[in-house]
């Protein structure tokens, strides 16, 4: 008897989403990747630009029948299916309101997945600021004036919540098909870490993807400084309306002109 074919990606499919600042573009470039027999099924380095990601983050024209159908288009049929995006997760900035409602799409879509959660114990705050001023934003801190709405949720809101997120998915996709990924681990243990990756993806060859990741520094203060206020002067997703716009080479050239405050 034959299997459906989008059956048995299904049984395969690892969806791994995020969180940003936990080794999620160390997965991409080191382990998930053709080496290893893995086949990203989606576009990490632009994934505003991919439909099956667009549909799950954004909803849009979402089907759950339609996206199953392109992953399994997409798909070789013999590699270790891989769907990543740290963007599944939420994002930071908005403090992930939309996160359950990317969680009902993904349990809709692809009911059965296992499902990879990277998670951080420490060290959220800065990492994250640092990213998103290289992503454009212009806030002195993530940390936001307190709020007596609820209407506009922002930095933290649940974005930290790994305790949460995770028991989230394992009541959408059950308990033994979601596992955590820590950062921390990569860091310290890299063997350990990746053989806890080949273990929770059933494949084995990941435990070939042994490499420390590297802990990046993040940028000097007065260098995000900088950063920060040549992101008024350009447009980006974080400021759509700059007060001028001297496009990404301008602002970069104002970023180094610029004596630090």
């Amino acid at each position: 008897m034959h299997r459906n074919p989008q059956a048995i990606m299904l049984d395969r499919l690892i969806v791994h989403i995020g969180l940003h600042k936990t080794g999620t573009t160390w997965l991409q470039r080191h382990a998930f990747v053709p080496a290893f027999g893995v086949q990203h099924l989606v576009d990490s380095a632009q994934p505003w630009n991919d439909s099956v990601l667009g549909s799950l983050v954004q909803g849009v024209k979402f089907d759950p029948l339609a996206v199953r159908a392109e992953l399994e288009r997409r798909w070789d049929g013999s590699s270790l299916p891989v769907l990543s995006a740290e963007r599944l997760g939420g994002h930071p900035i908005s403090g992930a309101y939309d996160r359950w409602d990317i969680a009902d799409r993904l349990a809709e879509a692809v009911p059965g997945a296992r499902i990879l959660v990277g998670t951080r114990s420490e060290g959220w705050e800065e990492s994250i600021y640092a990213q998103m001023i290289q992503e454009g934003f212009t806030g002195r801190s993530m940390v936001q004036p307190p709020r007596t709405q609820w209407k506009t949720p922002s930095w933290p809101g649940s974005y930290t919540d790994v305790v949460g997120l995770v028991e989230g998915y394992r009541q959408r996709f059950g308990r033994d098909r979601v596992a955590e990924l820590p950062y921390e681990l990569l860091r310290d243990k890299p063997e350990r870490y990746t053989k806890l990756l080949a273990e929770v993806c059933a494949h084995e060859a990941l435990r070939g993807a042994t490499v420390a990741a590297k802990q990046r520094e993040n940028p000097r203060a007065q260098d995000l400084e900088r950063l920060r206020i040549a992101n008024h002067f350009k447009v980006s997703a974080l400021n759509p309306n700059p007060v001028v716009d001297l496009g990404p080479r301008g602002a970069a050239w104002l970023a180094r002109v610029l004596k630090p405050f």
